[in-house]
């Protein structure tokens, strides 16, 4: 199996196993009551002191926004009261970012969140949301405990904050409201993405209709990359978990989304590469896959969570696109101007990702503002890469049409060559006097020969097997006139009913009577098979084999290095039409073998 194909597979594979996590996540039990849309929002403003530890209390002030920047793995508890009194039955909000929280009002425990028996057994964190409790009634005189420690110990300090500072009451549509005003540049831009995604999706539905099924696979994969940086913004998690009940869904979603952005990518690069760049970018696509999977296998047994495990697979997917892009680089110093064009288009997004990061890292936090922007920009250019490869596609199109035509041609009229005829007249005129009815018989093979030549200039693509193959026994039969005994043929064929390049199968047969017969003879076998794309068609020969001189020409070298027009043609032809390879391989006692693989993705072509 190639390395892109092994690629694609694992990108299903690691598909399959998030779409069943997120399953799990809807159904596991973590659904909150359902809300009061209609009503007006009010702001819980906390009165009182907090202690970090063992660290002496500290009064709140909720003006500071980087009150809990200092704090560490410590537990913070909170102890005061509201400046207004909360309504028996209003629904109360708290902003939960990868922390545990309790709240007590007179010591009886109202809300908690994140703690062993308030998880979902397969997450650590209760995740990047909005959780609720409903209001029994709670006055300015009531004692108001709030505990509250970070899940991991890498989660940012600010995010306990995040609790003291926004918590409210009232309606959840006016709070909606109020969180997209704060983030409001991600939702068009996350729009922006996803349109981008369907307008490539329909582009890549055209270049399939037409048979570009490379371009098609390349854009289909710019698809998967926009839609899910779309989705990662457009789902702003402070905004979405407060339209689902399903919490867990909402924090496997962040996770998951990023990376899955990042596979495409990786994936969309393959795409451009060759030789050693292919395998080594091949590899460490794989990597980040298999880590996936390990991870989201591990979340599901409960054992490690996604979220902690998304760093690590951050870090390998950071090192894997940055050795892709080198590859890319390489790529485009071995002249695919193509590979150069794509480098382009990926340093928006490269270099700004990388500084968010690096700031997120210094205690600057964006939010995933400078990703969003390497990813517009990124976009845009992106938008431009398709459209050249589109056109650059259509005049490729046009030229190997013309070229294709022009081998046809030239395969044809070298197969009508002087000494051939020579021999086929000669062969005719002497049967004959002894055996008329064999001479008849030549007769109608070498018209029906000709035929088949001349109807291979008017074929524009494929013809079925079966016609090709009566084409070879025509051949075949004019050659056992001058060869007798010495010519061979064993007939094999185990696989039918699919369409081959016209002219693909007779210059093989023909290589191997001309080049490879021996004194004493040749003995030719013929046949059919399948493989897991498709089909093959196998000439394989005892004879003289390729010389040395002939091995190092390639695999459609004669014996003095020049090609065989016949065999290069079919070479270049299987390329051109994206419709399979043509493998030539020599024994060390000779003998040669060639093998056509037919893909079954031009089943049905004419």
């Amino acid at each position: 199996m190639s390395a892109p194909r092994l690629s694609r597979v694992l990108l299903y594979v690691v598909s399959m196993a998030a779409m069943i996590m997120l399953l799990v996540s809807v159904v596991a039990k973590n659904a909150r009551q359902q809300y009061d849309f209609g009503g007006s929002l009010h702001k819980v403003e906390l009165e009182g002191e907090y202690r970090a530890g063992s660290n002496p209390p500290v009064v709140f002030n909720p003006k500071d926004k980087s009150a809990f920047d200092s704090i560490n793995d410590e537990t913070v508890i909170f102890k005061g009261h509201t400046s207004a009194a909360i309504p028996a039955g209003k629904t109360v909000f708290v902003r939960i970012k990868h922390v545990r929280a309790s709240i007590f009002v007179n010591g009886t425990c109202v809300f908690t969140i994140g703690d062993e028996k308030n998880r979902t057994p397969f997450t650590a964190s209760p995740g990047n949301i909005w959780a609720s409790f409903i209001s029994h009634g709670i006055s300015p005189g009531d004692t108001v405990e709030i505990r509250v420690s970070r899940v991991h110990h890498f989660s940012h300090p600010r995010q306990i904050g995040l609790l003291f500072n926004n918590m409210c009451y009232g309606s959840v549509w006016p709070l909606a409201l109020e969180q997209m005003r704060k983030d409001w540049w991600t939702y068009p831009l996350g729009a922006f993405l996803a349109s981008l995604a369907l307008i490539l999706g329909a582009l890549a539905t055209v270049f399939m209709i037409r048979g570009r099924r490379t371009l098609s696979a390349q854009a289909m994969l710019l698809v998967g990359m926009y839609f899910c940086s779309g989705m990662w913004l457009f789902i702003d998690y402070s905004f979405i978990s407060l339209l689902l009940p399903w919490p867990t869904l909402v924090v496997t979603l962040e996770s998951l989304l990023i990376i899955f952005s990042g596979i495409f990518i990786l994936i969309f690069i393959l795409g451009l590469l060759t030789g050693r760049r292919l395998f080594i970018g091949s590899c460490a696509a794989a990597l980040v896959m298999l880590l996936t999977m390990v991870a989201i296998i591990l979340q599901l047994a409960g054992i490690f969570d996604l979220f902690v495990s998304q760093r690590y697979i951050h870090i390998v997917l950071g090192l894997s696109v940055t050795v892709t892009l080198v590859c890319l680089f390489m790529e485009r110093r071995a002249g695919n101007q193509t590979a150069g064009t794509a480098l382009l288009t990926f340093v928006p997004v490269t270099v700004l990702s990388g500084l968010e990061v690096i700031l997120y890292n210094s205690g600057h936090i964006f939010d995933g503002m400078l990703i969003g922007a390497g990813l517009f920009l990124t976009a845009l250019l992106h938008v431009l890469f398709m459209i050249n490869m589109a056109q650059n596609e259509a005049e490729r199109a046009a030229v190997l049409e013309k070229q294709i035509v022009e081998s046809r041609i030239a395969v044809s009229l070298s197969q009508i060559r002087p000494h051939f005829l020579y021999n086929v007249f000669t062969g005719i005129g002497q049967l004959c006097a002894v055996e008329p009815a064999r001479a008849e018989s030549a007769i109608y093979d070498f018209a029906a020969f000709l035929r088949g030549n001349l109807e291979s200039l008017s074929s524009t693509a494929f013809i079925p097997v079966e016609k090709e193959l009566e084409h070879a026994r025509h051949y075949l039969a004019l050659e056992e006139m001058r060869f007798g005994s010495r010519l061979r043929v064993d007939w094999n064929i185990k696989s039918g009913g699919f369409m081959v390049p016209a002219l693909s199968i007779q210059p093989l047969v023909e290589n191997a009577v001309r080049w490879g017969m021996r004194e004493d003879g040749i003995t030719i076998v013929i046949s059919t098979g399948k493989y897991d794309g498709g089909h093959t068609v196998t000439v394989e020969d005892n004879g003289r084999g390729l010389n040395a001189n002939a091995a190092g020409c390639g695999p459609t070298a004669r014996e003095d290095g020049r090609e065989h027009i016949g065999l290069a043609s079919i070479h270049y032809r299987l390329a051109a039409m994206d419709a399979g390879r043509l493998e030539i391989s020599t024994g060390n006692g000779g003998g040669v073998t060639a093998v056509i693989y037919i893909s079954n993705d031009i089943k049905g072509k004419k």
